[in-house]
C-alpha cells in the first residue's frame, strides 16, 4: 500500500513540476492576480489558456500536497 502511495505521489509531483514549467514558459503565472481566490472566486468566472493552465497549477498543488501528506 506504501509504495502504491509513494509511487503515485511521486509521479504526481513530476506532472506538476511539468504544469508549472508549462506556466512558466507560456507566462501564464499573473493569469490569476489574486490568492485564494480566483477574481473573488472559488472557480474562475471567464476562462482562456493562460488562466486554465494557472487553475490547473493552483489545484495539481492542492493535490500534491495531500499526498505528501498521505504519504
Amino acid at each position: 500500500m506504501l509504495r502504491r502511495v509513494a509511487t503515485t505521489t511521486t509521479v504526481l509531483i513530476y506532472v506538476q513540476i511539468l504544469i508549472g514549467a508549462t506556466m512558466r514558459h507560456t507566462e501564464a503565472g499573473l493569469a490569476i492576480p489574486d490568492f485564494p481566490l480566483m477574481f473573488g472566486h472559488v472557480v474562475p468566472d471567464h476562462w482562456d489558456a493562460k488562466i486554465a493552465v494557472h487553475f490547473a497549477h493552483r489545484v495539481g498543488a492542492l493535490v500534491v500536497t495531500l499526498m505528501v501528506l498521505a504519504t
